[in-house]
């Protein structure tokens, strides 16, 4: 007798898997596949040049398929592509192309473009037209200049909106220059937007680029949750800008009225100037109740009011270059005893001060911290550095999760990374996850990293590593490797037995 779960019941099963695991699901029967259709494709992604062009033509033959996306991100020509750089690809053709099937894009709600340049006006003009379900919209912008005409502008009652200027673009100027914005823009958000969730205005080229947002402070979204903004920086005049923060208060009660943000990043620049020693945003004693992650400089949770709410805090923008600064951050992180996330930057303090040693101390008494990632600028030998970090990581016992990302040495063997994994995984073995990137000290450019997920044995300790690697080598082409490694925890580390390999994926 054949047997068969219910339908609502297949599709709740369905919500906790990744789409990868849908995908096998679908492939189990004929039946499941035709169940699974609207899961399969309610999220498409095309990262990268071939993906836009094999995934867009098959768009292009079936009609069928578009109907049950509902969001939907094209990324031609894409910058973050590595080790190996994207495809050229016409982004004009990728335009065009979602224009002839935005007529079955009937369910969309969700439009992401992140190519190189913005795209002409007519597929704006067409997705307005075709997607009436429509509302949410990202669009990453390049070295042209915003048309205040554009069509882009022109959309009404959004839920979400972001212009981002995309990484890459060079610029050589001291201090960022703002470019004004098109009031047509600042009509749309401000007067046809009320119900705004999700804003993003930002600049990840802020020294070639950057947008002027002052106007958001006129704005008020009462169901905002999630915000980003950047980049704050010094001006000429030594103030931060583009708002002065320094000189109002506007800036705070901006963010004191939306009581429903969980989610703020503020972009930071001061790769050349060091950020000045207060930061404040003059924040009310109510603001922010429900703030549960926070990106920006460490001045700024000093003012957060309500510390206990805070899961996630990111304050790796700009390293902590001194000891009093270290003291400074030790005493401020005390105060979030619910942190889950920490991303952290360590500069020339040393990871042998003693305000470094606090540093450890302090997040070992956060009890629910369980993912850190760790910037480690201080140009030391690895051998040294990892005698000190392990003996400190070993403090944190809720940690199931460990990044370390550290300038790259020309003198480091080709291994260096796998030896490092492991030397972690045998002495903090509490860890499930070390995630591992060498990056060059001027451009911050990664040349190698890795993910090596720790699978213990029957009592516990780390028995292998499964390793996924990246990287560009000093001469030949990239590579991209997965391998499984055991760990023989009875031989040292500098012995090549105690490296054994098990199976090795193409």
């Amino acid at each position: 007798m054949r047997h068969s779960l219910p339908h609502d019941v297949v599709l709740e099963i369905v919500g906790y898997l990744s789409p990868p695991a849908i995908l096998n699901m679908s492939l189990a029967s004929r039946r499941l596949h035709k169940m699974l259709t609207s899961s399969l494709y309610r999220t498409v992604t095309l990262q990268s040049s071939s993906d836009c062009k094999v995934i867009l033509e098959l768009l292009l033959k079936r009609a069928d398929i578009c109907g049950h996306i509902r969001e939907f991100a094209v990324q031609p020509n894409y910058y973050k592509a590595w080790p190996k750089s994207d495809k050229r690809i016409c982004e004009i053709w990728v335009a065009n192309a979602i224009k002839k099937i935005s007529p079955h894009l009937t369910a969309i709600q969700s439009f992401d473009w992140d190519g190189l340049e913005l795209p002409d006006d007519s597929l704006w003009v067409v997705l307005q037209s075709n997607c009436l379900k429509l509302k949410s919209i990202s669009a990453s912008v390049g070295m042209r200049p915003l048309r205040p005409e554009s069509a882009l502008f022109n959309f009404s009652d959004l839920i979400a909106f972001s212009l981002i200027v995309r990484h890459g673009i060079d610029g050589s100027r001291r201090y960022p220059v703002f470019e004004q914005m098109p009031r047509q823009l600042w009509d749309m958000l401000l007067k046809r937007c009320p119900n705004l969730q999700k804003l993003a205005i930002c600049s990840f080229s802020a020294l070639g680029r950057a947008l002027a947002f002052e106007r958001i402070i006129e704005g008020h979204w009462p169901r905002l949750n999630s915000l980003l903004l950047g980049p704050f920086g010094y001006q000429p005049d030594l103030l931060l800008g583009p708002l002065s923060l320094s000189t109002t208060n506007s800036f705070g009660h901006f963010l004191s009225k939306h009581n429903e943000l969980n989610y703020l990043q503020l972009l930071w620049e001061f790769t050349i100037w060091q950020s000045p020693e207060n930061i404040k945003t003059n924040l009310s004693p109510s603001a922010l109740p429900a703030l549960d992650t926070f990106i920006g400089t460490y001045h700024q949770l000093a003012e957060l009011p309500h510390p206990t709410t805070l899961r996630k805090i990111d304050i790796s923008c700009e390293p902590v270059y001194s000891e009093r600064r270290l003291d400074n951050v030790n005493q401020i992180l005390a105060r979030f005893t619910n942190l889950t996330t920490l991303n952290f930057s360590l500069g020339a303090v040393g990871l042998s001060s003693r305000t470094a040693h606090s540093f450890f101390v302090v997040l070992s008494t956060l009890d629910k911290l369980t993912d850190l990632l760790f910037v480690c600028c201080i140009d030391l030998p690895l051998r040294p550095m990892l005698e000190v970090l392990t003996r400190k990581l070993i403090l944190l016992r809720p940690l199931k999760r460990f990044t370390l990302v550290k300038r790259y040495r020309f003198t480091e063997l080709p291994d260096a990374m796998l030896r490092t994994a492991l030397r972690i995984a045998k002495q903090v073995q509490q860890l499930e996850q070390i995630n591992i990137r060498w990056e060059r000290s001027s451009t911050r450019c990664i040349v190698q990293k890795g993910t090596y997920s720790v699978v213990a044995g029957r009592y516990g300790r780390p028995e292998t590593l499964v390793a996924v690697e990246q990287g560009i080598p000093l001469v030949g082409d990239p590579f991209s490797r997965r391998y499984q490694y055991n760990i023989d925890s009875s031989t040292g580390e500098r012995t090549t037995a105690s490296i054994k390999p098990i199976i090795v994926f193409p």
